[in-house]
């Protein structure tokens, strides 16, 4: 079989981004739902054999990533953003609305969407199945060399869907794909909140220092001649070898110390029987929401509730 595996929060903050206007009369935001409807329509008509699993992360939550470093993803001093606020409230309807489509909707309590991504991309490859992955955060991009994977950079158009490959990482970061999770932890990440190893590190180092073969799995007095004789090496080590942890994304149990019983039930919603589609549902949440186009084009809705049979007015109700 083939799973297309999609990050869902990075999908709905980008919809959200890309309308923050607009809102029904009661001047709630709703672009992130209508995009977010319209991101995975699209999916679906790209690739009408593959099953489809949202995976998500509650906000906010505690991982063994803060434990490693407390200002992991702190927002602490941020503003206040009120289209992020906005989108944070349409989480509820777009979950409803995955569940009326008979979308499978997966997450994890103490781990990230990267993770239970990583985690059931190793653990449906060895039941053989191939892999997509959709996602606009780059950190996926670390699981594109695994065997039977591809990585969706970006949705593209029916006709050109870029993936990620060794040329393209090779352009954006001067390395190959195997190699991007050994080069990254030297950058850190804005993002995430991960410092630099030092400020004003340059790229040109880190790039030499990764073809030169470091490895942060290995102590340093392990790493090749030129890793030990680098500038400062002993006091970025700790540094590099911290944010290689932050910035790996889990594929075993044991990275993320989540429990087997944990893991299998989200692997039996991904590999069960598809959630009942429930039409009623659908038009109920597009009509509190004022989804105009959406309810005036029902192919709009249906193309992400696949059936095997066609759908006819009479199931509406």
């Amino acid at each position: 079989m083939k799973y297309l595996l999609v990050d869902g929060k990075n999908m709905l903050f980008r919809a959200g981004y890309a309308s923050p206007n607009l809102q029904t009369q009661d001047k709630r935001l709703s672009g992130a739902l209508h995009g977010f409807l319209k991101m995975l329509s699209r999916v679906r008509v790209q690739h009408q054999d593959a099953e489809l699993v949202v995976i998500w992360e509650q906000a906010g939550q505690q991982t063994y990533r803060h434990k490693l470093y407390p200002g992991y993803k702190d927002r602490s001093q941020a503003k206040p953003d009120p289209i992020a606020q906005g989108i944070q409230k349409q989480i509820e309807p777009i979950q409803a609305m995955c569940h009326a489509c008979g979308v499978r909707w997966v997450q994890m309590l103490g781990i990230e969407a990267d993770d239970v991504a990583g985690l059931l991309t190793v653990s449906l490859r060895a039941l053989n199945h191939e892999i997509l992955l959709l996602s606009g955060d780059k950190d996926w991009w670390q699981l594109a060399p695994i065997p039977g994977v591809t990585v969706l950079c970006e949705q593209g158009t029916t006709r050109d869907e870029p993936i990620v490959t060794d040329a393209k990482v090779m352009d954006k970061f001067g390395c190959k794909a195997k190699d991007l999770i050994r080069l990254r932890p030297f950058l850190g990440d804005t993002s995430d909140k991960i410092p630099r190893v030092r400020p004003r590190f340059f790229e040109r180092d880190a790039l030499a220092l990764v073809r030169a073969g470091c490895n942060p799995k290995w102590p340093l007095d392990q790493q090749p001649e030129f890793v030990q004789q680098f500038p400062d090496i002993k006091q970025l080590w700790p540094n590099y070898v911290r944010n290689y942890r932050l910035m790996k994304i889990a594929r075993t149990l044991d990275d993320c110390h989540v429990s087997v019983e944990a893991f299998n039930q989200v692997m039996n919603i991904v590999t069960g029987p598809l959630p009942e589609r429930n039409y009623q549902a659908m038009i109920r949440v597009m009509a509190d929401w004022e989804l105009d186009s959406a309810m005036a084009n029902r192919t709009f809705i249906f193309s992400i509730a696949r059936t095997a049979t066609p759908v006819v007015e009479s199931e509406l109700g």
